[in-house]
């Protein structure tokens, strides 16, 4: 690379390097090589410098080290008689003013906060070479603005944790361009209807399962084409094969001579292999609204239950509880049916069972 090239590699031609040093940060001075500058209010182009100062700006790190900016920036007279600004510094390229960041870095500061909390950002961040408090994402995130399309016809809708299990929004996007369009608070019917009531070109909405979203589209616009997003097709297919795989096969599979020796796993392999696939092929796995015999359209009903709630873990813990008593009653073997039932406050009916429980069927 030639001195010239080097020289402009920042920022281009308007804002050389004129001095660089690297230690434990590395420093660039680089200055303006606009003679002129316009008034922001009459346009005028003006040379007269008042006075001048110096700003240190925080750009993108490079070999992980923090990158600083240097720059004497002016403080310009206006030549205007007329112009109600009497001075005005000159405003740069690559930094707006009083920000001690560039553009490029809040660009990649917000790439990082996007996936992460605030916090997180900040601690990794710190490793790469760039000084960023989670107070100041947290201002960054939040003067980020969303830009809405009144025309957008295509559009993806899904539902994301602002914090997890406690709080969700809805965040929209246009399909075409890719760009978030609406984060909405909430996931529930009567959050989206009035945003689709205001977007009325769409034409094609691609979602999750969620009822929620089905039965707003379908209130408002009725005539638009939902399909389900592949991820949570597929994730909701490799969650069923995991439980039916889990169920049927044992944990250990024992083959000796080419053969498995279990005859649970035996049976559940013979049952996969001997799959029609005749049938699994004469399934649609197109886009296209599924329609019944009558060619009315066929609309699905998607329940998710919540396992982490009261109802759940209070059913989870009593399973718990039970299944340790069985554990117990199988080892004392030296008690009788009625000595045991007593003992653990369970009928006789129960104790008879858990003795008779296999290790594999208490699991």
């Amino acid at each position: 690379m030639n001195y010239l090239d080097f020289n402009t590699f920042l920022y281009g031609k308007e804002y050389p390097i004129v001095k660089w040093e690297e230690n434990d940060t590395i420093n660039f001075w680089i200055e303006t090589s606009k003679s002129e500058v316009k008034c922001p209010e009459c346009g005028c182009n003006c040379i007269s410098v008042h006075e001048t100062h110096q700003r240190k700006i925080q750009d993108t790190p490079i070999h992980n080290k923090n990158v600083y900016i240097n720059i004497n920036v002016r403080e310009l007279k206006c030549e205007n008689s007329k112009c109600k600004v009497k001075t005005f510094t000159e405003e740069l390229a690559f930094a707006s003013k009083h920000q001690v960041r560039t553009y490029a870095l809040t660009e990649f500061i917000i790439t990082h906060a996007i996936y992460m909390s605030s916090s997180s950002t900040s601690l990794i961040l710190s490793f790469i070479g760039v000084n960023v408090s989670a107070d100041t994402v947290d201002n960054i995130l939040k003067n980020v603005h969303i830009i809405d399309n009144p025309n957008v016809e295509r559009i993806g809708i899904d539902d994301v944790a602002v914090r997890k299990g406690m709080k969700y929004a809805t965040a929209i996007y246009d399909l075409d361009t890719h760009h978030l369009i609406a984060l909405i608070e909430g996931r529930e019917k009567d959050d989206i209807v009035p945003w689709l009531k205001e977007h009325k070109n769409i034409k094609f909405v691609a979602r999750d399962r969620a009822s929620s979203y089905a039965d707003a589209i379908n209130e408002i616009l009725p005539n638009a084409v939902q399909v389900a997003d592949r991820f949570h097709l597929f994730e909701n297919i490799i969650k069923y094969l995991k439980e039916m795989f889990y169920s049927e096969l044992p944990d250990k599979i024992v083959i000796k001579d080419n053969e498995i020796l279990d005859k649970k796993a035996t049976k559940v392999i013979s049952e996969l292999a001997n799959i029609n696939w005749d049938i699994v092929d004469s399934f649609s796995y197109t886009n296209d609204v599924p329609i019944d015999e009558n060619g009315e359209e066929i609309k699905f009903i998607d329940v998710e239950y919540d396992m982490n709630d009261k109802m759940h873990l209070a059913q989870e813990e009593r399973r718990l509880e039970k299944y340790n008593i069985a554990v117990k009653i199988k080892n004392e073997s030296n008690l009788n049916i009625d000595e045991l039932s007593k003992k653990y406050n369970v009928s006789q009916y129960l104790v008879k069972k858990f003795l008779k429980m296999s290790d594999e069927d208490g699991e």
